[in-house]
């Protein structure tokens, strides 16, 4: 079976990173292969083109141009796949559409908890241009049920696999953040990882910071930042009352280090997330988790089980939380940890996540069979 993945990010992003993992599975892993047609020249682009097989494609801003069908069409023309995978609203239009002119069957894939618009136009790209769906989580897949788009038997759920060759506990050198960061080995790590646009929270998360630094004045806290995007400058800003203890680490290739050097890793995402990757990577590692109740994170997160969960947006819920985890004896974090790691190991794997789109690809080629005839 030959896949192509197309997708419209250009950033590096925790979806942009899982698909160069699942694809890069799929081709060691499986009989199958796979490839990836993403923007030229971006940060994707420049990264999948080390570990995959990877076409850059020169998308116009404006999606409906009629030269992106047009290309995409003689694209897929001459790589003639078996299935065409869409992850982003700009390929799933313009790669959807050259799909179906061929009979391409066509996978939708679907990353964020974002409520579907009430335009049947909007909606063309889900009730016309997809024969199947991936959705990150089950909050995903109530959206595409309750809004009429899909019927259950298309939607097959594909949370972020873990490739835990990567993310091993066993191997992780718990103290090297803190020497990269030249601070001491008992100071209390606190951090995330994400890209830094508006609604992952981060803001929140440093306000949350502040304050626990301020009422509790304990000099071993410290918090850490991993990743890059639109709202850097300004968290960086916000910062400054604390710059000597928030670090920004920028985009990182050793993320498993840099969370599994993590004391205590947050999620504070204010709307659209699915699963995310993180959290389950950090729960690999058997770092403590916080996270908000958006999108699908309490899929994961099952409170006071595998992590902790606090409202959207609370700085003062989250600060409080902080303080809390910080408190708890040893044994009770080891207790969380373990049974976090005991759920991710046994359901978030990347050998479970290709394996359902397998069985997605499988059921489409099987329609894609007969509408061709």
């Amino acid at each position: 079976m030959k896949v192509v993945h197309t997708e419209g990010l250009k950033s590096i992003c925790g979806e942009t990173l899982r698909l160069i993992e699942e694809t890069d599975y799929m081709n060691r892993q499986t009989p199958h292969n796979c490839s990836v047609i993403g923007p030229t020249g971006s940060d994707f682009a420049n990264v999948a083109k080390r570990s995959i097989p990877f076409c850059e494609f020169d998308f116009f801003d404006f999606d409906y141009h009629p030269a992106n069908f047009i290309k995409a069409y003689q694209l897929l023309k001459h790589i003639r796949p078996d299935v065409v995978h869409t992850h982003n609203s700009k390929d799933a239009w313009v790669f959807g559409v050259a799909a179906r002119v061929l009979g391409i069957p066509i996978v939708r894939g679907r990353h964020i908890t974002l409520p579907f618009k009430k335009s049947r136009f909007a909606n063309f790209v889900y009730t016309r241009l997809a024969d199947a769906f991936t959705v990150n989580c089950e909050a995903i897949r109530k959206l595409l049920l309750d809004a009429n788009l899909a019927r259950p038997d298309q939607i097959f759920i594909t949370p972020p696999g873990i490739n835990f060759e990567r993310f091993n506990v066993n191997k992780i050198e718990r103290n090297f953040l803190k020497k990269e960061l030249g601070l001491s080995h008992d100071s209390f790590m606190i951090g995330t990882a994400c890209i830094l646009r508006d609604w992952k929270g981060v803001d929140t998360l440093i306000k949350a910071f502040l304050k626990v630094y301020k009422d509790t004045g304990e000099k071993r806290f410290y918090l850490a930042i991993a990743g890059k995007g639109s709202e850097e400058k300004k968290l960086m800003e916000l910062a400054k009352p604390c710059s000597g203890r928030i670090f920004f680490l920028g985009f990182r290739d050793d993320i498993e280090r840099v969370i599994g050097g993590m004391d205590l890793f947050i999620l504070a995402s204010k709307r659209s997330e699915a699963t995310s990757q993180t959290i389950p990577q950090a729960m690999a590692l058997k770092v403590p988790v916080i996270g908000t109740e958006a999108g699908g994170i309490p899929d994961i997160i099952k409170h006071k089980k595998t992590g902790w969960l606090v409202s959207v947006d609370d700085v003062e819920g989250l600060a409080k939380k902080i303080i809390e985890v910080y408190r708890l004896e040893k044994g009770e974090i080891d207790f969380i940890t373990g049974n976090a790691f005991k759920f991710i190991t046994g359901e978030f794997t990347v050998e479970k996540t290709v394996s359902r789109y397998i069985d997605a690809y499988n059921m489409v080629i099987g329609k894609g069979n007969k509408r061709r005839t």
